[in-house]
């Protein structure tokens, strides 16, 4: 059987049996598909690469087993929010520090700017009644 070219080859798969659980010289045991050529294209979850990993069962577990389990990652989960909060704090106290002493700096250069303001207005005040005097003393010349 020649295959065209650009189409896909058909795929095998093996999918274990029951009778492959058990242990013994059975255990090789395997369902074989033949899907044809493309088949796999309309399923979610198969992928050209790499099958989906599935997450692990835990029906061999005890109840006493799953809610230790359960609450060990309901630990481990809260110490990583309490460290995520403790590391945001103190990143938002440094923040607090740094915005401090950049108001205090606009602060002093806004005063000094004030106080410049102010002794310009002043020297530009006198020079122009001194303009206004030299204007009056020249009229009278």
């Amino acid at each position: 059987m020649a295959a065209l070219p650009g189409a896909a080859a058909p795929r095998l798969l093996l999918i274990p049996s029951k009778a492959a659980e058990a242990p013994g010289p059975a255990a090789a045991r395997h369902l074989s598909v033949v899907l044809p050529a493309g088949a796999d294209a309309g399923l979610p979850g198969m992928e050209a690469t790499q099958p989906a990993r599935k997450r692990q069962r835990l029906t061999h577990l005890s109840p006493e087993e799953k809610a230790l389990r359960r609450k060990l990652k309901n630990r481990v989960a809260a110490q990583s929010a309490r460290d995520r909060k403790k590391a945001r704090m103190t990143e938002l106290e440094q923040q607090v520090v740094e915005l401090e002493e950049e108001n205090q700096k606009l602060l002093r250069e806004n005063q000094l700017l004030r106080e410049r303001t102010c002794n310009l207005a002043r020297e530009n005040q006198e020079l122009r009644c001194r303009l206004g005097l030299d204007a009056l003393k020249t009229e009278e010349e």
